[in-house]
This record gives C-alpha cells, structure tokens and sequence, in this order.
C-alpha cells in the first residue's frame, strides 16, 4: 500500500502498471487516488460504516476523475463524505441504493399497471391519471429520480400548468400524490414521502354549470328525430379541396345510420340528468320500473336513486334489451365505451 502526499505533482508521477492499484493519502485517513492499467485516475474514499472496526467491511466511494477536479477539490469531497460517516450515514451505501430506485417515468407505468386499474379506481379514474402523467408530468420531471423530486419541482410545474388551465394542474397534484402515496406503501421511497402533498396552494377554480335553454333543447330534440328517422349526413370539411374528395361516396350513400342506443343515451342524459358514465354503465337490473327510478350502484359520488320523469320511462320501455347493459354497444356483455361511434 503506497502512502503520500496527494498533489498535482504527485499524481503525474503515478504511472499505470499490469494491474489496479492505490495511493492513499498521507494526511487524510482513506483519502486516495486509484490508478488503473488503462491510466484512468480517480479520486476515492473509503470508509467502515456503523461503529467501524476491523470487523466490518470497508466502503470504497467514488469522488470524480482526476483530470475533472483537482487535488484540492477532491480532499475537500472526502472531508465532506467522512464527516457524513462519522454522524452515523453511509454515503456509499445511499448512492447504490439511490441507483434502485426508479425514474418518475419508469414508476408511473408501474402505478398505472399496479395501483391504478379497476377495481381499485374507476375506470374514467385511471384514464386522467395516465393523461396527467404521460402529458404533464413525464416531459417535465420523468428523467428524475422518484426521491429526487422534490416540492419546488413540482411546485415550478403546477404554476407552469396552471397559467393556461388551472383545473388541469390541479388534477396532476392528485395524480402525482396518489402515486407518491403508493410509492411509499410499497418501499420504494420512504413512507411519508411525498413532495406533491401540501407542495403548493391549489388553484381556485370555479365550478362549471350549464343548463341548455328551451330553444336549445328544441333544436337538440328536432336533430336527434331527424337523425333517428334519415341517419346523419356527412359534411366535407370546409377548407378542403374538392378534387381530393373525388373518392367519397356519392351523395345518396354520404349518410350514416346511427344507432338507436346512441339516440337513446342522449335522450336519457337530457330527461336524467345523469353523467354520461352513468348512463353508458346502466344496467337492467338498476331500473325499477314500477317505482320510477334508477338505483345506480356505482356512480362517480357512490350509490344513489334517480327518479324518473314520464320521457325517461317512456325511452326506457322502448330499447330492446341485448344484454345486461340498457345502452348496448358492439359487445352486449359489456358497457358501451363512448357516444360518438356506432
């Protein structure tokens, strides 16, 4: 084991041999220079974690490349790494350990694949996550560690979302928590780890209602009968060129029939009031006719009864029942997943 005074004129004189070898520090205690057959030099601690004695294994840390700091700089780090061991760390063993832990981009497919699926959220529930995460949240601090984050980061990113939507960076905070919350129950940050809670004061928003108007509600019922009776038209859009279009259908065949289910949810969600998941995941067996209601058994707020007006019974007495589901689509065991498709 060679012992010296580590310097700039020192180290130029160690020359690379058939194998790795170090220069330890004369002034310094684990302070060293590792030199290895290729003549790459770099700077090292070592240390023995815990209580220290021969009896336990020595740490060996790496500080940087030689050519990238200079003697001075390198001795300062290693001051700094052993006081750190002398107060109970073991920087080392931090730094391996911070190599396991994963990026935010690597962790939020874990938790969509994981924590965020059916049964354990709703469905529309999951989809804002992913959406929250894949546009919000992994262009911006994906790269980083998941315990390198920390709350300015997220803060810096809230302000950034909210300054167009304010609604949108109040949901990547809940997103982002939520998975902070599981990172924690499953190890792979500390418990009580999360720097999205309490990051930063959400953005006041207001609560968004509509009623549609009796003129409105006229021309709705007035499209939906001529819909139900011709099918819906097809509209070129209005900047494009014509001669492009050379290949569409002639205009005797330019319309779509549309299915009586779709007509018949739009229907409901006027004489209902109800969200549309609600209505595209009614089934049979939550409606009573003979009390005139909807016993919905998972709503977005929990069970609750919808009473049904004269209309509503009235559209649902008249669908033809395919299966479980009162709005059937192209799957009859399972709910219709939008609106706009046949």
């Amino acid at each position: 084991m060679a012992v010296a005074r580590l310097s700039k004129r020192t180290i130029d004189s160690f020359k690379p041999g058939p194998r790795p070898y170090i220069n330890y520090d004369e002034d310094l205690t684990g302070f060293g220079l590792r030199v290895m057959p290729s003549g790459t030099k770099t700077w090292i601690v070592e240390y023995r974690p815990g209580a220290g004695g021969r009896k336990v294994s020595k740490r060996r840390m790496k500080i940087e490349v030689a050519t990238k700091i200079t003697p001075e700089t390198a001795r300062s780090r290693a001051k700094e790494i052993l006081a750190r061991v002398h107060l109970g760390e073991d920087p080392a063993g931090a730094r391996a350990a911070s190599r396991e832990i994963p990026t935010v981009a690597e962790f939020a497919k874990q938790f969509l694949e994981e924590a965020a699926s059916p049964p354990s959220i709703k469905p529309n529930t999951k989809r804002l996550y992913a959406s929250n995460l894949r546009r919000l949240v992994v262009p911006a601090i994906g790269a980083l560690k998941l315990d390198a984050v920390t709350c300015a980061d997220i803060a810096r990113l809230h302000r950034r979302i909210g300054k167009a939507t304010p609604t949108s960076a109040n949901n990547m905070l809940v997103t982002l928590s939520s998975m902070y919350r599981y990172a924690g129950e499953v190890g792979v940050v500390t418990k009580g780890f999360n720097p999205a809670r309490n990051a930063v004061t959400r953005h006041k928003t207001e609560k968004k209602e509509r009623f549609l108007t009796i003129e409105e509600i006229g021309r709705l019922a007035d499209t939906l009968r001529d819909v139900e009776q011709h099918g819906l038209n097809w509209k070129l859009t209005p900047d494009l060129d014509a001669s492009r279009a050379k290949h569409r259908a002639k205009a005797e065949h330019q319309q779509i029939e549309v299915s009586p289910f779709v007509i018949a949810a739009i229907r409901l969600l006027l004489f209902t009031g109800c969200r549309r998941s609600e209505i595209l995941n009614l089934k049979w067996s939550e409606v009573d006719f003979e009390r005139g209601m909807l016993n919905l058994t998972d709503s977005k707020t929990g069970r609750k009864s919808v009473i049904l007006n004269a209309p509503a019974l009235a559209i649902l007495s008249e669908l033809s029942r395919l299966g479980p589901y009162v709005i059937a689509g192209p799957d009859p065991d399972a709910p219709r997943p939008d609106i706009t498709k046949q």
